[in-house]
């Protein structure tokens, strides 16, 4: 099996605080779930696949959200409870890994190029990593691995939930190109409709069609 020149792994958990939700109230699986304040003022932070499927977004009002998705079952945040989850992954992530970079609460990455020695098959690594986090704390993870962040972040998010990602050396082009430009971090509401105006819907309008 190649060794990567440079392999970076991605983890993102699935709905965390929607999901923690659920380990804390086991009679919530499979129900429509968001995370946040109550009306008038409250805004939902968090919404699970479940009530996702109803069009639930963050930052989206209660009241809205319970028109989209009569049965949705409003949770109050639990800072405590993600702070706790938080300390296990991160002991998870500090024994696998020299060096681990948490962007966000449920978000991190690893430079997993010489792990390569030990581990050569990266989905192996990947489907490591994901039972150790969910043995550690009930939680599902879907993990990219890529040559960089950037790829990496994109496939995991491409796969979620639950998710493996591979994309090995040289086939960073050809993943990228069919997906939307809203795929790509960073890339805001405003800065896609900028993009569309010009003709760039995919990410293939960005590379200027340059590889095969």
């Amino acid at each position: 099996m190649a060794r990567w020149p440079r392999q970076i792994l991605f983890g993102d958990i699935d709905a965390m605080y929607a999901s923690a939700a659920v380990l804390a109230d086991p009679s919530l699986h499979g129900k429509p779930v968001a995370v946040g304040g109550p009306a008038p003022r409250g805004i939902i932070l968090a919404a699970s696949y479940a009530a996702r499927r109803f069009g639930v977004r963050s930052a989206m009002p209660p009241m809205h959200a319970k028109r989209l998705c009569p049965h949705l079952v409003l949770v109050a945040p639990d800072r405590a409870l993600y702070s706790r989850l938080h300390r296990q992954m991160q002991a998870v992530t500090d024994r696998l890994f020299p060096i681990t970079e948490w962007t966000s609460i449920d978000e991190f990455y690893a430079d997993t190029t010489d792990l390569q020695t030990h581990q050569p098959d990266s989905e192996r690594l990947a489907r490591h990593v994901k039972d150790e986090i969910r043995q550690a704390t009930g939680l599902n993870a879907t993990v990219g691995i890529a040559t960089g962040k950037t790829v990496a972040k994109v496939a995991a998010d491409a796969h979620k939930p639950d998710g493996v990602a591979i994309i090995p050396p040289g086939e960073e082009a050809l993943f990228l190109a069919p997906l939307p430009v809203r795929s790509l971090p960073g890339i805001g509401p405003k800065s896609v409709e900028a993009l569309e105006r010009i003709g760039a819907r995919l990410i293939w309008d960005l590379l200027g069609h340059n590889f095969h």
